[in-house]
């Protein structure tokens, strides 16, 4: 299975109101090959043609980043690191 998929299989694990679920799996689709958020928040809410606020894709971004492996959804290689740090 690809990165997006294992992410996708993980939603079902994370408490989320029904209009968190899409923006999350929006999120996924925009993840790239290693895992990064490349694509600015604004830029993604602008690209969704007004599906979702800025808001909501910040916290959804929250959700993914608390996701499998560590690390995902980092927008640089330091916030990567970042969230590899166990809390």
């Amino acid at each position: 299975p690809s990165l997006q998929d294992h992410l996708i299989e993980q939603l079902t694990e994370l408490e989320l109101l029904p209009l968190q679920r899409p923006a999350v799996e929006y999120l996924i689709e925009h993840i790239d090959d290693r895992g990064f958020l490349s694509t600015s928040l604004t830029d993604l809410a602008r690209l969704s043609e007004g599906e979702f606020e800025l808001a909501e894709l910040e916290d959804a971004l929250i959700f993914l980043q608390q996701m499998d492996p560590p690390g995902i959804g980092a927008r640089d290689f330091k916030e990567c690191l970042l969230l590899q740090i166990p809390k």
